[in-house]
């Protein structure tokens, strides 16, 4: 015997009941937030001389005195989101999966040898593709040369996948590098030098992640980091 019509209509409305409910928890906790922020506010996840670095209203700066700042957790594959600001000269870089930041007291070009650099640059001189702003440091350059505009946020999203680096700058895609192509100690494909003492193939898929300090202004804000 069948149940009435109204006691079907109970069993379809329960049946679309818990999607429903289901698609509300998930709207509710936040799928479209932010990703987690990579550093917190009193900077007590990272690493760095006193005096160096500090994080006023959301807002990371180099105190102009050089130094690192390094992530106290090592990052895999992951998707980097921020902005930053330079002044009219100034130096600086974020460091990809650098194995061993505390190396450095013994070796001041560790990160150098060790690790990709994010080239963060604007000077009065000209630089080739590779040591300019927006380059991998040394191996491998953006699409287009980029100049960076003194005081102007930019936004840049860094992502590390396996052996696969691609960057953007104000949603311009610069490269995607795959690192399986340098096979060479210090030598990019087209035999060209990079300060990289092994093969890029060879580098660590995990590791620490740095802001330089180097010469002048640099700030970062909105630094959120997406593990994948």
């Amino acid at each position: 015997m069948n149940p009435p019509k109204s006691a079907r209509l109970a069993v379809t409305l329960q049946r679309l009941a818990l999607p429903l409910c289901l698609a509300a928890v998930l709207l509710s906790s936040g799928c479209d937030q932010k990703s987690p922020s990579l550093l917190t506010n009193d900077l007590t996840n990272a690493r760095f001389d006193p005096g160096t670095w500090s994080m006023n209203d959301g807002v990371l700066r180099g105190n102009g005195k050089g130094g690192m700042l390094w992530t106290d957790k090592e990052y895999g594959n992951f998707q980097l989101d921020l902005e930053f600001r330079v002044g009219e000269d100034a130096n600086s870089g974020i460091f990809l999966r650098c194995p061993n930041p505390g190396a450095m007291k013994k070796n001041r070009v560790h990160h150098h040898q060790n690790a990709l650099e994010f080239e963060i640059i604007r000077m009065k001189r000209n630089f080739s593709a590779t040591n300019g702003a927006a380059s991998l440091l040394t191996v491998q350059g953006p699409s287009s040369p980029v100049t960076l505009e003194p005081g102007k946020w930019h936004v840049c999203s860094i992502t590390a996948k396996d052996s696969v680096i691609t960057a953007t700058l104000d949603g311009k895609q610069l490269y995607a590098c795959d690192l399986t192509k340098w096979t060479r100690p210090g030598k990019n494909p087209d035999g060209s030098p990079n300060s990289l003492k092994p093969p890029l193939k060879d580098l660590p898929k995990k590791g620490h992640i740095g802001f330089q300090d180097y010469i002048g202004r640099v700030e970062f804000r909105n630094i959120q980091i997406t593990e994948l």
